[in-house]
């Protein structure tokens, strides 16, 4: 999704003439067949449908605009791929979290990316349901989150008895180190204890050593397209680096 594209529900129908156009438009059913391709093979895809899925019950003629550019853009890379191949099937996870962007209820978007063998075998773009009052507590959200689908993978691999790292903890790098911090350190802190505890499953995880939390640099994230729109260079380059190939 282009930088200068922002959906809000300021955008949605107004008139009754602009509400009779919309009735005739497929938005529910193409967005639909937008979250399947999203979710089987394309990843790239995750943000802007997202995005365009928050607004099916009314949709506005700029929100129709935006799913004909996604489809346009599906179509000029309908030869771009998750590529398999016999690489070390180690677990590694990232996880992001723009900083309150959502027009309608300044909440944040949760974002991350599990790879195995270095090539995506999951990902999701989520709004949170809370209000974050810091970008460190919106990065500790995304961050429970991805601990969660962490967890979920490491059995399921266990179970299957593909890999010889299924007994090693799963990495998962985030680029706000206050976040990691934070996640580290069990004692109290005055200005997040408004924190749900449910969020606080992510130290449990880490004494029990089931994950780990690393730093990486911001450039390096390859979560970050799953929260934001990025230019265009950046964008293909974290595509590159989650697996994705032109076939």
């Amino acid at each position: 999704m282009d930088k200068s594209c922002v959906l809000s529900k300021e955008l949605c129908h107004k008139t009754e003439e602009e509400k009779k156009r919309m009735a005739k438009i497929p938005y529910a059913s193409t967005v639909g067949s937008l979250i399947y391709a999203m979710m089987c093979t394309r990843p790239d895809l995750c943000f802007a449908v997202g995005m365009v899925s928050r607004y099916q019950s009314n949709p506005g003629p700029d929100h129709w605009v935006a799913v004909k550019r996604i489809l346009r853009y599906l179509k000029g890379t309908s030869n771009l791929a998750l590529c398999y191949h016999g690489g070390s099937l180690r677990l590694v996870g990232y996880s992001d979290a723009d900083g309150s962007a959502d027009r309608d209820e300044r909440k944040s978007t949760s974002g991350y990316a599990f790879l195995l063998g270095g090539v995506a075998i999951t990902w999701c773009s989520k709004k949170q349901l809370c209000i974050s009052l810091s970008t460190m507590e919106a990065e500790y959200i995304a961050c429970t989150s991805a601990v969660q689908e962490a967890i979920w993978l490491r059995r399921f691999l266990k179970s299957l008895r593909i890999s010889a790292h299924v007994d090693d903890a799963v990495v998962i790098y985030c680029d706000n180190t206050a976040t990691i911090a934070y996640a580290k350190d069990p004692k109290y802190h005055g200005r997040t204890n408004h924190i749900d505890t449910k969020y606080h499953f992510i130290r449990d995880t880490i004494s029990q050593g089931e994950v780990v939390l690393r730093h990486i640099p911001t450039n390096d994230m390859i979560a970050d397209p799953f929260t934001k729109p990025l230019r265009r260079d950046a964008f293909h380059r974290h595509l590159s680096s989650m697996g994705l190939r032109r076939i």
